[in-house]
C-alpha cells in the first residue's frame, strides 16, 4: 500500500520522505479517499490555482486591492470558482502555530479509527497549565478532536498520537505524508500541536489544510461551534472557541462562519483560517497569517471578507 502511495505521490511531481513502518502498523493510505468523503474538494484543495496556471481561473484584477493589511500574510478564495481574491506574500513561510492541528486532525481521521473509542487521560497526555483535560478523565477519540479544533487544545492534540497506537515518530510521519498528498509543499511537520515553531507552512498551504479538514464531515462538524461540551467519565465539561467571532466577542458582519481554526505562538503572530459566507450568501476561505495582536487577525479576515463581497456587487 505504502509503494502504490509513494507512486501516486510521484506522479504528482511531489517528493516524500520515506517513514519506516513498523511491522506491526496497519497499512495507511493518503489517499483523498481515506482523508474525506468529498474527494473532489480534496482534490481541488491539491490543485490549488496559482498565478502561473493555465488551466485554472485566473487571479481577478478587475477591483483594486484592499488596503495592505498588518500580518505578514493572507489569502483570499472564491470558494465557486476557486479564483483568488486577493494574495499578499502567500507563499510566505511561516511557523504555523496551531494550524497544524489541521493536520494533526486529518491525519487522524485517516487512520479510520472508530472515533467513539475511549481513553483514559494519563499524566504524560496533559501538556499544558489551564487544561480541560486532567488525568484520570475518560473521553473518546471525537472529544479530542473536538477539543483540538475548537478549544485549540494542546493536550488532546498530544494525546492523539496516544490515541492512534502508532509512535510519535511514525505519526508525525504520516502528518507530513499527508501535507505531501494535499499539495503543501511548503510545509514540515515536527510536533502535533504547534507549539514547536519548526512547524511552518504557509498562508496557501493553510487554505488547502482548512478545505481538506471542512471536507471531512467528522472535523466539519465542531469546526463551525462556538463551544465543545464533552463527558469526562462522570460529569460534563465544556471548552469554549478560540474564534473570537463565534464567543460573541467581536460582532461579524458577514452572515455565517462556516468553519476556522486560530493559531498563535510568539514566533508566529496571530492566525486565523476561516471559510465565511457573507450575506449575499458568496462563500470564500480567507487566510489571514501572524497578524500583530490577537483581535488583529479576526478584524482583518472579516475586511477581506466584506471586501470580496463588495467587490462582486
Amino acid at each position: 500500500m505504502i509503494q502504490i502511495v509513494l507512486s501516486l505521490i510521484s506522479a504528482l511531481g511531489v517528493s516524500v520522505g520515506i517513514v519506516d513502518e513498523p511491522r506491526s502498523t496497519p497499512s495507511f493510505s493518503v489517499t483523498p479517499v481515506a482523508l474525506a468523503a468529498d474527494t473532489q474538494t480534496i482534490s481541488r484543495a491539491r490543485g490549488m490555482p496559482r498565478l502561473g496556471d493555465r488551466e485554472v481561473v485566473q487571479k481577478r484584477i478587475d477591483k483594486a486591492s484592499p488596503e495592505k493589511l498588518n500580518g505578514r500574510a493572507a489569502l483570499v478564495v472564491d470558494n465557486t470558482s476557486e479564483a483568488i481574491l486577493y494574495e499578499y506574500q502567500a507563499d510566505t513561510v511561516v511557523p504555523y502555530a496551531s494550524i497544524t492541528k489541521l493536520a494533526t486532525a486529518l491525519t487522524f481521521v485517516g487512520t479510520e479509527t472508530n472515533l467513539d473509542t475511549e481513553i483514559e487521560i494519563i499524566e504524560e497526555d496533559v501538556i499544558e497549565e489551564f487544561s480541560a483535560l486532567a488525568v484520570g478523565d475518560v473521553v473518546t477519540h471525537r472529544d479530542l478532536l473536538g477539543l483540538a479544533l475548537v478549544g485549540s487544545s494542546n493536550s488532546a492534540a498530544h494525546t492523539l498520537i496516544r490515541a492512534s497506537g502508532f509512535t510519535r515518530e511514525y505519526y508525525i510521519g504520516r502528518m507530513n505524508q499527508v501535507g505531501q498528498e494535499l499539495g503543501l509543499t511548503n510545509s514540515r511537520f515536527v510536533g502535533p500541536s504547534g507549539l514547536d515553531p519548526k512547524n511552518v507552512g504557509t498562508a496557501r498551504d493553510a487554505y488547502r489544510l482548512l478545505k481538506a479538514a471542512l471536507a471531512h464531515p467528522d472535523l466539519a462538524e465542531v469546526m463551525g461551534d462556538s463551544e465543545y461540551v464533552f463527558s469526562n467519565g462522570e460529569k460534563n465539561k465544556k471548552v469554549f472557541s478560540t474564534n473570537a467571532f463565534k464567543i460573541g466577542v467581536l460582532p461579524f458582519d458577514g452572515d455565517t462562519i462556516i468553519g476556522a481554526k486560530t493559531g498563535h505562538i510568539p514566533e508566529a503572530g496571530f492566525h486565523f483560517a476561516m471559510e465565511a459566507r457573507d450575506i449575499n450568501g458568496a462563500i470564500r476561505q480567507v487566510i489571514v497569517m501572524g497578524a500583530p495582536g490577537h483581535l488583529d487577525r479576526f478584524t482583518e479576515a472579516e475586511r477581506l471578507l466584506l471586501w470580496a463581497q463588495e467587490s462582486s456587487e
